[in-house]
């Protein structure tokens, strides 16, 4: 079973975020571009066609969403409490949080979902991705601003500026008002929006494995190991521990627990690197993006396992 799951759910995501690697081994491709792409296009579209088509009824939306507001909260803790025990400066305790608490539920999540749960593993994905996108660019700007400017002004400027808070704000408000369907009915709004959405699995694999050349080649020990073993062992037993108290059924609880076992998310390296880290602290969750999708590929095999032993 441990093998199956492997082949069918690990390995093609592995495929894909290798031949991102090559291909900028290969081509010196533009990172920031990609990630660009990703974070202006390719995800704001997702979220929004994602949440439009949702048949998911909105209670059980909301406590998608207050388990995974719960986890970050959760885990933004932990990591606080193990970087003052390795003695780690504030800046420093920062990134480590960032690579904590941020999992990649965007271009690690869906495709995981979609080849593991197929059917409703996407859709309740997307409130979890629509979560972390709200986070990571409202508090995890905060942090990847660090101390280096004392005014909070252009951290709540990069906050605004960030298209998916619009793309779900826009499905929400068309979810509301029942408006959804006559944006579905619109093609060419609707269709570009789609071929957007259906197009993030393999860019944003790509992207990742573009990430991870890029990754520095730091030795696994000391806090990085303690972020990386936090990130993939400690997420998804603290979520099988949080699941129950949100009452949701079998199928979801184990779509969530899976999703936390996700590595750590590329974006929380891309916000240390666009907003004000130090070398040492792009460079620090850089690699833990590195070592936690490789491992992933072992942790993910085991938590999906026990998942379907349990079920």
């Amino acid at each position: 079973m441990f093998v199956s799951i492997f082949v069918t759910v690990c390995l093609p995501i592995l495929v894909l975020a290798a031949a991102g690697w090559v291909s900028d081994r290969l081509f010196r491709l533009d990172l920031r571009s990609l990630v660009k792409l990703n974070i202006q296009l390719f995800v704001p579209a997702f979220l929004f066609v994602r949440l439009i088509s949702s048949d998911l009824d909105p209670r059980a939306g909301v406590k998608v969403a207050g388990f995974t507001l719960t986890m970050i909260a959760s885990l933004c803790g932990a990591a606080w409490l193990l970087s003052k025990a390795f003695g780690l400066s504030s800046a420093q305790r920062k990134s480590f949080q960032l690579a904590t608490a941020f999992y990649n539920c965007g271009n690690f999540g869906i495709p995981l979902m979609l080849l593991a749960f197929p059917g409703t593993g996407a859709t309740i994905q997307a409130f979890v991705l629509m979560t972390m996108n709200l986070t990571t660019f409202t508090a995890g700007v905060l942090l990847a601003h660090g101390e280096t400017d004392g005014s909070t002004r252009p951290k709540w400027r990069s906050i605004l500026a960030q298209p998916s808070l619009f793309a779900i704000s826009a499905a929400l408000f068309c979810k509301a008002t029942g408006s959804a369907s006559l944006v579905t009915a619109l093609v060419p709004v609707w269709k570009p929006l789609s071929v957007l959405a259906d197009g993030l699995v393999p860019i944003a694999l790509l992207t990742l494995g573009v990430q991870l050349s890029h990754a520095p080649a730091l030795p696994l020990q000391g806090p990085l190991l303690a972020a990386v073993l936090t990130r993939l062992c400690a997420a998804p037993v603290l979520a099988a521990v949080l699941v129950p108290f949100f009452a949701v059924p079998p199928e979801t609880a184990a779509v969530l627990i899976a999703g936390s076992a996700a590595p750590v998310a590329v974006n929380a390296a891309m916000l240390v690197h666009e907003y004000g880290g130090t070398d040492g602290e792009t460079g620090f969750v850089s690699a833990s993006v590195f070592y936690s999708t490789l491992l992933s590929a072992l942790t993910m095999t085991i938590v999906l396992g026990l998942l379907r032993m349990a079920s």
